[in-house]
Parts: C-alpha cells; sequence; structure tokens
C-alpha cells in the first residue's frame, strides 16, 4: 500500500476526490452476495476478515493469509437457499450438514459432494424423536409439537410426523470430524430446539470459534436474552455476545489468556 501513499502525495486533491467519486458510482465494485435468510453469512464474512487482519497484524507479516476453514450446519434446510455456509464452500471451505428432514441430505449429497452430509436430529438425548414436517424443505419443519401445532393453524395445513433418529453433537462430532480438526464456525437453526442442541455439545472437546444460534422465542428481545438460559450457558462455556441478527445471536469464543 506504500505506493498508493506517494501517489495520494503526488496527485492534485480535487482529482484524488474526483477518482474517489467516480469508483464510488460504480456499484459492481462493492455489491456483496450472501445466502443466510438474514444475511448472517455477510457478517460472517466480516468477522472472519477482522480474524486475518488480527492475524497478520499479530505475525507481523502484513499479509493476510488464505483460509479454507471447517463449518458445522446444524438444521442445515437447503444447500443453496437461507444456507449459511454456501458462500464458504463456493470459496473451498468444508464441513458438517445435518437435517432431520426426510429425504433432505439427496440435494446434499449432489451439490455439497466434499461436505459430510447427515440426515438426523440433533437432540440432548440419543434414540428418536418425532419430527413435524410440511414438505421438502420447509422453514418450519420441526421437533417441537407446539410449534408444529402453531404453524398448523396459521397456515391450515396439518404436518406429516415421521419417527427420525436422535443423537447427540457430542458423538456426532466425535463419529464425523476429522481428527485434529478445528471448527471454525457452528450455525444452529432447528426450530424452537435449539437450547436442546447446544446442551447436546461437549464444550470442553469441541469449542467452535463462532457460533450462530437461533433464539426460540421470536418475541425475544435484548432484555430476555441478556437473562435467558442459552446466554448463561454460553458465557460458561467462554463464549461472549458479539452481535443480534434477529432471530440470530452470534457469539465469539473468548481469548483465554
Amino acid at each position: 500500500m506504500k505506493w498508493n501513499k506517494r501517489l495520494k502525495r503526488l496527485l492534485p486533491s480535487p482529482f484524488v476526490q474526483l477518482v474517489r467519486d467516480v469508483v464510488e458510482s460504480l456499484e459492481v465494485l462493492w455489491k456483496r452476495k450472501y445466502y443466510g435468510q438474514f444475511g448472517e453469512d455477510a457478517v460472517l464474512q466480516n468477522i472472519f476478515r477482522e480474524l486475518a487482519w488480527r492475524q497478520a497484524l499479530e505475525n507481523k507479516s502484513g499479509k493476510i493469509q488464505a483460509h479454507s476453514g471447517f463449518y458445522v450446519d446444524v438444521g442445515a434446510f437447503a444447500p443453496i437457499q437461507h444456507s449459511n455456509t454456501y458462500w464458504f464452500y463456493k470459496r473451498g471451505w468444508r464441513g458438517i450438514n445435518i437435517d432431520a428432514t426426510p429425504g433432505s441430505m439427496r440435494i446434499f449429497h449432489r451439490i455439497r459432494r466434499r461436505d459430510i452430509n447427515l440426515e438426523l436430529a440433533v437432540s440432548s438425548h440419543e434414540g428418536e424423536i418425532t419430527y413435524y414436517t410440511w414438505g421438502i424443505p420447509h422453514v418450519m419443519n420441526t421437533t417441537s409439537k407446539e410449534i408444529a401445532g402453531q404453524t398448523a393453524r396459521q397456515s391450515g395445513q396439518k404436518p406429516r410426523e415421521f419417527i427420525v433418529k436422535s443423537r447427540t453433537l457430542e458423538h456426532i462430532l466425535d463419529e464425523h470430524l476429522p481428527k485434529g480438526q478445528v471448527i471454525d464456525f457452528l450455525t444452529v437453526d432447528v426450530e424452537n430446539h435449539n437450547l436442546e442442541v447446544l446442551k447436546s455439545n461437549n464444550w470442553t472437546k469441541y469449542k467452535p470459534r463462532i457460533v450462530l444460534v437461533e433464539v426460540d422465542n421470536d418475541s425475544s428481545t435484548l432484555e430476555t436474552i441478556t437473562s435467558s438460559e442459552m446466554l448463561a450457558l454460553m458465557k460458561r462455556n467462554q463464549y461472549a455476545l458479539r452481535g443480534w441478527i434477529r432471530p440470530t445471536l452470534i457469539f465469539e469464543l473468548e481469548e483465554i489468556d
């Protein structure tokens, strides 16, 4: 960037401003893409850029290292639509996608071939669980009978009920996480069952750098979140709340000296 500073000193300020105005008007240079339902992956892009800059400063190299990371997506829904991970997949990342909707992994196996794609529910216990679904995919598919009932009343359509395999996140990672692999981010979106997913992890063994999780209560406010069981759980495991893209909370693992 030294040439840039020298050029600014040599050129008249009005000319520099004119060039800057022209560059600013070229929308194609600033367009950003994301796939997450509420732009969560756009925020993640900025988080990992910041982390890369931080690492470069710590190394005193001034160079940002290219990074192909690893993610775990619980409630993956679809390989592209509403995906918090697809932007990263396109750039060489890989990970584990998990969704309980029967038949959901067929398209994942075709589109997300580098990933590990698992069709099962994640819960605080091993065994089987009832799953309510309106088709493949549907954003309101859930393991919650209460939420299924509310959605049925609002839509006028009853869900189909399936008995699906249920496993804890800890045991899934024990079996499928590549040996020695760091999890760069975990994203959790399983309608009204998110806290159970978090409880099912072993936070001593598996500590993703970033955790995105949907709050279970649509009417949550910052006040209710700060006193919630979910926030208390994450704090106990050395995570700090860094952001909220309603309805998704973003936690970052705190640096421990």
